[in-house]
């Protein structure tokens, strides 16, 4: 009897408060561990539904530039709509269930069902456009490496995925904003072999920032740079999208859509 009474006091004293009362369990619980940063970034995208932009993609090469305008719209879950008028009118229709694709003129287009997409074409369907999220995504599950801050970029990370992937550093802004992405041949590289610094910021009335503008620079070993800007403008968000803007055939009369290996031999054997 004089264990148990003991045995009591000493629970009694473990579970008191500072005045003596009783805390509840719930009380003594270790706090939850905070959600790694990539979570918390693609998380800060999640009240955005539905986005309708314009989007003008230059490529820079050579002396040369090239020019892609598109039109884009966007919605929860697994629905996109990409009209692109030049350099050739083209569509991508992604309908909840499988991907579209078709150069309009073109006889036979390319459905390639979701439950079979490759990762790079889900990422494509469901990032967010205006946000880091084609890159983000990519590094999902991957161990956060804290690195050292450098001006303008007081948070950074560095991500190791596996071969072939390249090492990948993440840098915030001071607003928490993702500011720049880098990849490296390896971790111990002089300099990244691709850049993407976001600017032209815009906040959403919920709280969410949209880069208009998404400047890429590629280089390639012996020295020549490939630069890439996308500037997006128009930015309509959490509007309503008449559902036949993401049915493919709504836009695609006349079109044989094959699955990505019958089209792809039918491509071959006419260039034959």
């Amino acid at each position: 009897m004089f264990s148990r009474m003991r045995f009591a006091a000493a629970l009694a004293w473990v579970c008191a408060g500072p005045m003596g009362t009783a805390l509840p369990f719930s009380r003594v619980r270790a706090a939850e561990p905070e959600p790694p940063l990539i979570e918390r970034l693609i998380a800060a995208s999640a009240p955005i539904r539905t986005l309708r932009c314009e989007a003008r993609r230059e490529t820079e090469a050579h002396g040369n530039r090239a020019v892609l305008l598109s039109r884009v719209w966007y919605q929860r879950p697994d629905r996109l709509h990409v009209e692109s008028a030049a350099p050739l009118p083209r569509r991508i229709v992604v309908d909840g269930v499988a991907i579209h694709k078709w150069v309009e003129g073109h006889p036979d287009g390319l459905r390639l069902p979701l439950s079979e997409a490759p990762e790079a074409e889900l990422i494509q369907v469901r990032r967010v456009p205006g946000t880091a999220e084609e890159q983000l995504l990519r590094l999902r599950g991957l161990p956060e490496i804290e690195l050292p801050p450098l001006e303008g970029f007081p948070v950074r990370r560095g991500y190791r995925p596996p071969p072939p992937r390249p090492y990948t550093i993440v840098s915030l802004d001071a607003e928490g904003r993702v500011a720049r992405v880098e990849y490296f041949e390896a971790e111990n590289a002089a300099q990244p072999k691709l850049t993407t610094d976001y600017s032209g910021w815009l906040k959403t009335p919920e709280g969410v920032w949209l880069a208009a503008v998404q400047r890429s620079l590629a280089r390639s070993p012996d020295g020549t740079e490939v630069v890439e800007t996308l500037r997006l403008s128009g930015f309509a968000v959490n509007i309503e999208i008449e559902p036949e803007r993401f049915d493919p055939a709504r836009w695609a009369q006349g079109i044989r859509f094959q699955g990505l290996k019958e089209l792809t031999d039918k491509m071959i054997g006419e260039k034959k």
